[in-house]
C-alpha cells in the first residue's frame, strides 16, 4: 500500500528531519545529502580526482588530503554521523570544486570568444574582398567596339 510507510522509512525520515534542523540555512546544499546515493557520490569525487591528476597547472591546487577526507565520509554507511563541522568541512570543499569548474567554464568561454572574434574578422575581411570584386565589375566599361560588328560576324 502506498499510504502506509514502513518502520524503516519513518526512522530514515526522522533522522532526515533531524539533520535538517541540524544543519543552517547556509547548508542548503547539503540538505539533498542523506537523499543521493554514496557510491554515485564516491563515483562523482574519483572522476574529478582522475581528471584533476591529469591536468596540470594553477586550477590543480586542491590538496591530496581533501579528496581522500571526502571519500572517507562520503563511504560511510550513514551520513547522520556526521557532525554539523564534517558539513562545513564538505560545504567548503564543495565551493572550492564550485570555484575551479566557474573558472575553467570563464577560460572555455574565452578561448570560444575569441575563436569566433578571429572567426569573424577572416569573414569581415571576406566579405570586403568580395565587395570589392562586385563594385570593380560594375564599373568596368563594357568594350569599345562590337564583336558582331567585325569581319565574319553575324551582321555580314
Amino acid at each position: 500500500m502506498r499510504g502506509l510507510r514502513s518502520p524503516r522509512n519513518n526512522q530514515r525520515t526522522a533522522g532526515m528531519l533531524a539533520l535538517e534542523t541540524e544543519v543552517t540555512e547556509s547548508h542548503k546544499l547539503l540538505r539533498t545529502l542523506p537523499r543521493t546515493h554514496p557510491t554515485y557520490l564516491t563515483e562523482i569525487v574519483q572522476r574529478y580526482n582522475n581528471r584533476a591528476e591529469t591536468e596540470a597547472g594553477p586550477s590543480n591546487q586542491v590538496g591530496e588530503s581533501q579528496p581522500k577526507t571526502c571519500l572517507w565520509e562520503l563511504d560511510k554507511p550513514c551520513v547522520d554521523d556526521l557532525s554539523v563541522t564534517d558539513f562545513v568541512h564538505l560545504e567548503k570543499q564543495f565551493e572550492t570544486a564550485l570555484l575551479q569548474t566557474r573558472a575553467t567554464k570563464t577560460n572555455l568561454l574565452l578561448e570560444s570568444l575569441s575563436s569566433l572574434h578571429g572567426k569573424e574578422k577572416l569573414l569581415e575581411e571576406e566579405n570586403k574582398m568580395l565587395q570589392e570584386k562586385i563594385s570593380v565589375s560594375k564599373t568596368k566599361t563594357p568594350p569599345a567596339f562590337d564583336l558582331n560588328a567585325l569581319p565574319g560576324g553575324e551582321n555580314e
